[in-house]
């Protein structure tokens, strides 16, 4: 069973979610559902994209892990102000 729910989210943000789910091949739904799904698996939120260097902050950057032949940067927010800071960069 299914049920509803509304959250406020950014004109642009959503746009840039609604064209990830579409190139991931998923629903708008499907993502959000999925993540917030692992969320509640792992009682955690991490995020992980790709940051240009610009985007990384001195006090921020030793609490991100990277791995040098990696793409990506993995951010783990400890908590909502991360969170903010981490979505302000994108």
């Amino acid at each position: 069973m299914t049920t509803s729910t509304s959250i406020r989210l950014d004109k642009d943000f959503k746009k840039k979610l609604q064209l990830l789910a579409k190139e991931m091949g998923l629903s708008f739904s499907a993502l959000v559902s999925a993540s917030l799904r692992k969320t509640l698996e792992e009682r955690k939120v991490e995020i992980s994209a790709p940051l240009p260097e610009s985007a990384l902050s001195v006090e921020y950057e030793k609490d991100l892990m990277t791995d040098k032949d990696a793409k990506e940067t993995v951010f783990v927010a400890k908590d909502k102000s991360d969170i903010d800071m981490f979505f302000n960069t994108l």
